[in-house]
């Protein structure tokens, strides 16, 4: 019986079913948090206590929480905003692949050597980083990218191939399944109202207004170039954008 047993939980092992991979952990600042994990969900109250994490989990936020995760031993943290999903959707030895369909994030990435990447997919949009802080804001068919320090690629979903490159205080939005915006550059106060305000209520992600949100400076004003985020070092995949007041 025994025998039959042992080879029974070898056949299992072969078959490449795979037990449940802890990648990080969550610390819940306030409110509330609901973690699902396979096909169990588990609703979290109390705050600063760590929150083990596996691959493929989905964390959702309550509306009036705040939280943050922490992967590969806290070189990647995320500042989950209320009412907002994350999932744990691609993660390995070679990338950390988040899904976010809805909500805000702050995303604080220790620089990347090597192939590993850093990627988070919304529903119309991907934003890829070496090494970085960043903001996402995703309202379904909207998402909103601030990048607070280091350089961030966004793309559209149905347009991967158009890149636009984000560095410090630049700002950019996918709207639907069109191309990024033009990045410009934030004032301040924008800024700060941003990190600070939960939801998308902060800026008009269907129209970013830059004239009224936005301080366009010199700078912003500038061609922006892609390089090494192309898709292809191919020389038609690169675009210039240029802002014009």
């Amino acid at each position: 019986m025994k025998r039959t047993s042992l080879l029974l939980f070898f056949l299992f092992c072969l078959s490449g079913v795979s037990f449940a991979q802890e990648v990080g952990y969550l610390l819940l600042d306030w409110g509330s948090v609901k973690v699902t994990s396979g096909n169990k969900s588990k609703l979290y109250l109390e705050p600063n206590v760590k929150i083990p994490l596996n691959a493929k989990d989905e964390v959702h936020s309550s509306n009036n929480a705040r939280g943050r995760i922490y992967l590969r031993g806290e070189s990647e943290m995320i500042e989950v905003y209320a009412a907002t999903l994350v999932k744990l959707a691609d993660y390995s030895a070679a990338q950390t692949g988040l899904d976010m369909p809805v909500g805000k994030g702050r995303f604080v990435v220790a620089p990347k050597k090597g192939p590993a990447r850093f990627q988070v997919r919304t529903a119309n949009a991907l934003i890829g980083v070496k090494g970085t802080d960043f903001m996402v804001q995703s309202q379904g068919a909207n998402t909103l990218v601030l990048t607070l320090d280091g350089t961030v690629a966004l793309s559209s979903l149905s347009e991967p191939g158009k890149v636009v490159e984000l560095t410090k205080d630049l700002i950019s939005s996918v709207n639907k399944s069109a191309a990024p915006t033009p990045p410009v550059k934030v004032n301040q106060t924008t800024k700060d109202s941003l990190l600070k305000k939960d939801g998308a209520t902060a800026v008009d992600l269907g129209a970013l207004d830059a004239a009224k949100v936005l301080n366009l400076s010199d700078s912003a004003k500038m061609p922006v170039e892609l390089n090494q985020f192309a898709p292809s070092s191919n020389n038609s995949n690169k675009i210039k954008f240029t802002i014009t007041n």
